[in-house]
């Protein structure tokens, strides 16, 4: 894929993303709204991690190894071609549904084992939210394959669509089944919306000429050759959920609340990743394994550059707006109804410390893919294990002196590591990157990142002054009040994006200019949609 293809298709992923994750953030406050963070959404969130625990010991595994392997052979036969990805959906559809009887057959177990310190009538919620929502994980399964299938034949429309049906469905069920039926309503509601995932998917598979067959060749050259590169990325993946497992058994223990607000928290600060991370990280990747199959080494370097260039372009601006306005962001997202001023703080509290991880969780996964791409599966296993072990051993020492925001700060500093130490393997592996280029934007973006971290505290400091004066000219609402709230973080963000946007265009660094155009294609592509 060329340099104005990618940009294209990046910028409709950026826009259908912008979409999405709006509605996500309003599912995320209706569910706050409703239930705020108390045991009951602690049930739920843990309820709903178990499918997905579950299934992300195979689920990376299936994007991750599958679209390069789909790529591989779609160049070769289109009969093989066929074969490999019924066998594959096949194979994909046994395993997760021994998952999910394991899972209705172990359903008490899995809860005492992720949330130890849940008893009584909390246990008995969370054993039946979790029967309930078990069968996702089959849904997820089918998921995941589709995304593999569409993005090994470029197509990304369909994939960057799911999280909108997903987010209105569960915004509509918690709304008007909330009060009748309580978190059973939402559990429900969660699992006819991970349904809609697939259903919006079907027309492009379709397009795109798939036809299902009951086949499960398991001598198919492409499936074995996916059962020994999915090996080393299942371990790592299963080491990453424990590590997401163990902060679920430690905040168990903690106050009330602390697990809904790690997940508020976590859900806020993954916002900026997958509006603008993963829409670059996905586009880039099939490139990468296209380049990698063809020995194009020079420009397999080009584009990882340009990824990670990108990447923190757009995310260390972000991390400070994050960890300066946490605040102002979670009073305005969450505070409301169950959800109070305590909640507010200890979910702020919270995502200060995620944000600090922001661009390492990026440019984590980026290299990481570009470690598939090359077919070698093994060396991010391998971090990742190292990962996860150091992740675990911080979580345990700093849960004792700031309880959950700990756990936060352990997830920051480990990825961190992981991000330092592919980014040290992949030079060792392939010779120079380019890392001199790409280290000379990043102190750009640090500068001024830094001079817009300044801005932010002066605006903070002297937005009672500002506020009297919007008074005077729009009206009294902008005192309190949601639209008040609005209105000052936008303020925030016009401002400080402005003075971002335009130091990066004074020094020349061309990810300013290439922001624009994504952002620009994207709104014209989706638009001709």
């Amino acid at each position: 894929m060329n340099t104005n293809r990618m940009v294209k298709a990046a910028g409709f992923i950026m826009v259908a993303s912008v979409l999405s994750k709006i509605l996500g953030l309003g599912r995320e406050m209706s569910i706050a709204a409703a239930f705020g963070a108390t045991r009951t959404a602690d049930a739920y969130y843990v309820a709903l991690a178990i499918p997905a625990v579950l299934f992300a010991i195979v689920g990376a595994a299936i994007t991750t190894i599958f679209i390069p392997i789909f790529t591989e052979y779609r160049k070769k036969d289109e009969e093989s071609f066929t074969i490999l990805a019924n066998s594959t959906l096949n194979a994909i559809l046994l395993v997760v549904g021994i998952l999910a009887i394991l899972g209705m057959v172990f359903t008490p177990l899995l809860v005492k084992l992720i949330a130890p310190g849940f008893s009584g009538a909390d246990f008995e919620l969370t054993v039946s939210l979790t029967r309930i929502l078990l069968p996702a994980i089959i849904l997820m399964g089918i998921n995941h394959w589709s995304i593999g299938f569409l993005h090994s034949k470029q197509h990304f429309f369909a994939p960057a669509l799911i999280g909108i049906p997903y987010n209105i469905i569960i915004i509509t069920i918690v709304f008007l089944s909330a009060a009748a039926y309580g978190v059973y309503g939402l559990a429900i509601g969660t699992l006819i919306a991970i349904s809609s995932q697939f259903l919006i998917q079907m027309p492009a598979l379709k397009r795109e000429g798939f036809e299902y067959r009951r086949i499960l060749d398991w001598q198919h050259p492409g499936l074995k050759k996916a059962t020994t590169l999915i090996v080393p990325v299942i371990l790592g993946t299963g080491a990453t959920q424990l590590s997401g497992v163990v902060d679920r058994i430690l905040a168990s223990n903690l106050t009330e609340g602390s697990i809904a607000a790690l997940n508020y928290a976590s859900r806020v600060n993954g916002l900026p990743h997958g509006l603008f991370t993963i829409a670059i990280i996905t586009v880039m990747y099939p490139t990468l394994s296209d380049y990698a199959a063809e020995g194009d080494l020079n420009r397999f370097m080009y584009t990882l550059r340009k990824g990670m260039k990108s990447i923190a372009f757009i995310v260390l601006p972000t991390m400070v707006g994050l960890i300066i306005l946490r605040e102002e962001i979670v009073r305005l997202l969450f505070e409301r109804g169950n959800f109070t001023p305590e909640s507010t703080a200890m979910t702020a509290f919270a995502l200060g410390f995620y944000a600090l991880g922001l661009l390492a969780m990026g440019w984590k996964d980026l290299l990481a893919k570009a470690f598939f791409s090359l077919k070698d599966t093994k060396t991010p296993m391998y971090v990742g294990i190292g990962v996860v072990s150091l992740n675990i051993v911080l979580s345990i020492i700093l849960v004792r002196y700031l309880a959950h925001g700990g756990l936060a700060l352990a997830t920051a500093i480990a990825l961190t590591v992981g991000a330092l130490t592919l980014l040290y393997l992949l030079r060792h592996k392939l010779g120079s990157i380019g890392g001199r280029e790409v280290l000379s934007g990043l102190v750009k973006m640090i500068i001024l990142s830094s001079l817009m971290a300044i801005l932010l505290l002066l605006l903070k400091q002297y937005i009672d002054v500002w506020v009297g004066f919007s008074a005077v000219v729009f009206g009294n609402w902008v005192y309190g009040g949601a639209l008040g709230q609005a209105y000052q973080l936008t303020v925030y963000i016009i401002l400080a994006g402005a003075f971002y946007f335009s130091g990066a265009r004074l020094m020349g660094l061309e990810e300013a200019f290439m922001m624009r155009d994504i952002f620009i294609k994207g709104y014209q592509r989706l638009k001709r949609r």
